[in-house]
């Protein structure tokens, strides 16, 4: 198997992969046997069909159990032999591989494409790095050396965690951003930052800072294909009762009132009273 690493992105990698005929034919043999054996093909004795004819017949049916075997494992020692850390499933595709239809005759070509954290790399950072050691180096007391006179490393030692404190929160902000503004995303919120399984942060200076960033952002929605659509137009009769109750409705709404004082109160009228309890 033979392969080949491109860097699509500093967090996406894809690899190239080719599985050679000879590989491709030894499992492509064994399978199409294995559908001999059980195959009742017309014009032959049950199992006793010709290779090539079983091969026709279930041809969709051998391929599918062919690539089955053969892709997993091929996609795991890619991710291996390039020594990546997948975020996820690694992404395969198969679409332009003329083995498909040739299966044991040419190779079977394929892409992975995967997603990993990204890193900030030696030359990002190690300038940083000694220039906040040498910081601390200036004003460090540390017995048995001359305030100020003591070396780096052990500098580095006694105030390990201040100097990658400080090194960290010079470095990520930015480091953050660029991973951001790369992928073209709109954050609802504050990044979500994980550090836990860094390697680089227990050697510092020797190893790249790796690190994932969690990013809320609004949801693609992809509308279907709305135009065109038949849609039942809901309609309720009207009769005479309904509408002249909607006449008085609005009688009632706009209508002034006027003093009357020949009579009593009726239902319908509006009345004003003072009154005194006790």
């Amino acid at each position: 198997m033979k392969t080949e690493l491109k860097e699509i992105s500093p967090t996406r990698k894809q690899i190239d992969v080719v599985i050679e005929p000879e590989a491709v034919r030894a499992v492509y043999d064994r399978i199409t046997d294995q559908y001999t054996k059980g195959a009742n093909v017309p014009g032959f004795r049950p199992g006793h069909a010709p290779r090539g004819v079983v091969r026709t017949r279930f041809k969709d049916q051998i391929r599918t159990e062919l690539l089955r075997e053969l892709l997993p494992d091929a996609v795991q020692k890619a991710v291996e032999e390039h020594q990546l850390a997948p975020l996820g499933e690694p992404e395969l595709n198969l679409e332009n591989s003329e083995g498909l239809s040739e299966l044991g005759q040419k190779p079977i070509s394929f892409t992975v494409n995967v997603e990993v954290l990204p890193d900030i790399k030696l030359g990002d950072y190690k300038a940083v790095y000694d220039r906040i050691s040498d910081k601390y180096a200036k004003g460090a007391n540390v017995p048995g050396f001359r305030p100020g006179h003591a070396p780096r490393g052990v500098v580095r030692t006694r105030f390990k965690d201040q100097i990658r404190t400080e090194l960290l929160r010079e470095l990520l902000p930015d480091a953050v951003q660029k991973a951001v503004e790369e992928h073209k995303l709109a954050p609802l919120g504050e990044p979500e930052l994980n550090l836990e399984n860094s390697e680089g942060l227990s050697e510092l200076g020797e190893k790249p800072i790796s690190f994932s960033v969690n990013v809320e952002v609004l949801p693609d929605i992809k509308l279907g294909d709305y135009k065109g659509l038949e849609v039942a137009r809901r309609t309720r009769p009207v009769n005479d009762e309904d509408l002249d109750r909607v006449i008085e409705s609005l009688r009632e709404n706009s209508a002034t009132l006027e003093p009357v004082e020949d009579r009593g109160a009726r239902p319908g009228d509006t009345v004003t009273a003072n009154f005194y309890g006790k």
